[in-house]
């Protein structure tokens, strides 16, 4: 027996995000709209629904709903979930991965320099190293990577 698909509408994905009152719709990437939860300066858990303003969800195959962290100020993505597969639960799911994002970026350090949360890169030797998630801050950092430290 194969997975039943469900297509969320704009108006069940509201009601499901702003439960809480912090995501404010973001501008249309690629079509669909998404949803944006500003955590912490200059990084937001963003909420790519896979549903398209006049049409609904994309086909089945199409497109899954989308989780990711980004750099506000260059929409950068820098940190993501795994798929929400818009499935019967695809609700509940979407919230689990939402509070993932969410804690990932509370426990992030923060920059000396500019006060934007640190994530782990990794050089061209393979060694990981903090990085500052804002692209034009002048910090270098050679620390080893450990989350909250």
């Amino acid at each position: 027996m194969g997975t039943t698909y469900v297509q969320p509408t704009q108006s069940e994905m509201e009601t499901t995000l702003k439960a809480g009152e912090v995501f404010w719709q973001a501008p249309q990437r690629g079509g669909e709209i998404v949803y944006d939860w500003p955590v912490r300066k200059g990084v937001a858990v963003r909420v790519c629904s896979s549903i398209v303003p006049g049409v609904g969800g994309r086909a089945v195959g199409e497109d899954a709903i989308r989780v990711l962290v980004i750099h506000t100020a260059s929409d950068k993505v820098f940190w993501q979930t795994t798929r929400v597969h818009r499935t019967k639960n695809w609700s509940k799911n979407m919230m689990v991965r939402v509070r993932e994002a969410w804690e990932y970026i509370r426990a992030l350090s923060l920059c000396e320099m500019c006060g934007t949360p640190l994530y782990q890169a990794v050089s061209k030797a393979g060694n990981p190293y903090k990085k500052c998630v804002d692209s034009t801050c002048v910090s270098k950092t050679d620390k080893p990577f450990r989350r909250g430290v």
